[in-house]
Order: structure tokens, then C-alpha cells, then sequence
């Protein structure tokens, strides 16, 4: 028996979980959309990661407005002057409410940050650009387990064309690719070893994610208590499908955008029309 859950409704309460039956399985994972999914949350987890994997870029620098405001601020300050920013909505998601500014532009808006929750990062730049137009990744993984950590890429995704910096990197309706049609581009116009490196960027920067979330994963099972046998908790009944959006840049290295914890299935056909 499995036992959805939807949105940000709770059909558990936390103690329910430890004494679930053999043959049940929860499709929620408790304290993801603490830790992965909420795009403050991500922000924070990568910031705490071991420095082997906040250190490898697969995540680009982030602060959370307007609590780390100072602290961003003092960052862009020493940045040159023809340095760009993304903020973004902290509550939007699929590209809804991102801006390109540049550096006089944070500080010429910098009182409007005080009353709105944002992410902001440093841009990431020289986006690998086809037909003109930058694209990003949809990667989809199932977490099966958390301790051990174990977790299955699907070998197919999404590819999404997006506007340029003028019209908010947002999607276009009706450009759309699959993984194989990506790797097809990227062989012809690249060769075969740098469709292999950017897909395997791809996968890597997934891994290193999920490795960012599972100490702090770890510590919310320890408050869940015991199971029935006395063991620590581990949350064997439970399963999460993740949405990893990322984007490469044109030396094919991959960087994680955002997580979802409940992604739509149905986008492609909509994006198809």
C-alpha cells in the first residue's frame, strides 16, 4: 500500500511514520522540502556542505534576502562592475520571477530587498546556447533510501529552451527536447566525448546534492525517535521522486538550479502544446 501525499498537506504526523506496516510505503520523504526543495532551503545546504561538495560549483554562490542582505551586499561589492546577479522569488517556481541585474543595479535596489523574499546568486555565465538560445536540464531521480543513501537517474529528461536575459530566462512554450535529442546536438557539434562529459556532469552534480542533504536528512530521522524494534530510525517505508533542474555552461559543467520535491509529469505535453 502506498500513501501519497500532496502538496503541503501532511497525511502523516512524523510519529505515525515509525510504526508503518512492512508492506507500506510513504511517496514523501520527511525534511526533503526542508533541506532540497525549498529554494532558500537549497541555498543553506549547499552553504553547509563538506567543502568537497560546496566547493565544487555544482551549486553557484546564493544568499537568502533580505536576511544575508549585508552579507551579499559586501560580496557584490568586491565583484567588478560588469558583474551580474539572478534574484529570484523564494516562493515562484519554474522560472517564474527571476531578474538579471547588474552590479549598480543591487545597490540602486537595495531598500526594495528589505521587504521581499528572494534568492539571490551570482550569475552563471557563458550558458551553453542552442540555436541561439540557452537552455536548461530536467534531470528526474528516485530517492529510495536515505541511509544508505540510494538513488535512481532516469536515463531520460528534459531539455528547455529558454528566453535570453531580456525576457527572464523564462521557457518557450512549444521548444522542447529530450535527452537523447541533446546528446544527438552535442556529438554532431562536439563530439561524442563531450556529450559523454556533460551528461555525466549532469549526473554528478545530482549525487553531490543529494550527498548535501543527507547529514542534515540524518539528523531530522534521529527526532523521529525509534521504530517499534528499538532501532534508529531510517525511513525505510519511504520514496521521493525529485525534478533537478540544471544548466550547463559551454565547457559542460553542470549546476544545480532548483529541486522539486512534487514535479508536474504532465509538463512536457503541456510545453508540446
Amino acid at each position: 500500500t502506498a500513501l501519497p501525499i500532496s502538496g503541503d498537506e501532511e497525511c502523516l504526523r512524523r510519529d505515525e511514520y515509525t510504526t508503518l506496516k512492512y508492506y507500506q510505503k510513504v511517496s514523501r520523504i520527511p525534511g526533503l522540502r526542508e533541506t532540497l526543495w525549498k529554494k532558500n532551503q537549497l541555498c543553506l545546504t549547499m552553504h553547509s556542505a563538506h567543502p568537497y561538495i560546496s566547493g565544487s560549483s555544482v551549486n553557484s554562490l546564493c544568499w537568502i534576502l533580505p536576511s544575508q542582505l549585508s552579507q551579499f551586499l559586501s560580496v557584490v561589492e568586491t565583484m567588478d562592475s560588469d558583474s551580474k546577479w539572478i534574484i529570484k522569488s523564494s516562493s515562484q517556481g519554474r522560472g517564474a520571477g527571476i531578474r538579471l541585474l547588474t552590479k549598480t543595479e543591487i545597490f540602486q535596489e537595495k531598500t526594495t530587498f528589505l521587504s521581499h523574499r528572494a534568492i539571490a546568486q551570482k550569475y552563471f555565465g557563458d550558458q551553453l546556447v542552442i540555436e541561439g538560445l540557452p537552455i536548461s536540464i530536467r534531470a528526474y531521480v528516485l530517492v529510495t533510501s536515505v541511509l544508505p543513501l540510494r538513488a535512481y537517474l532516469y536515463r531520460d529528461g528534459i531539455v528547455m529552451f529558454r528566453g535570453g536575459s531580456d525576457y527572464h530566462f523564462k521557457k518557450m512554450t512549444g521548444r522542447l527536447w529530450y535527452f537523447d535529442q541533446l546528446k544527438n546536438y552535442l556529438k554532431t557539434n562536439y563530439g561524442a566525448d563531450s556529450a559523454s562529459k556533460a551528461f555525466d556532469n549532469v549526473a554528478s552534480a545530482v549525487v553531490k546534492v543529494l550527498l548535501a542533504a543527507q547529514p542534515l536528512l540524518a539528523k531530522e530521522f534521529e527526532k523521529m525517535g525509534k521504530t517499534q524494534a528499538g532501532s534508529t530510525y531510517r525511513c525505510l517505508h519511504c520514496f521521493q521522486l525529485l525534478a533537478v533542474d540544471l544548466m550547463l555552461n559551454s565547457d559542460f559543467n553542470a549546476l544545480v538550479v532548483e529541486v522539486d520535491g512534487q514535479p508536474n509529469l504532465s509538463e512536457k505535453d503541456k510545453q508540446l502544446g
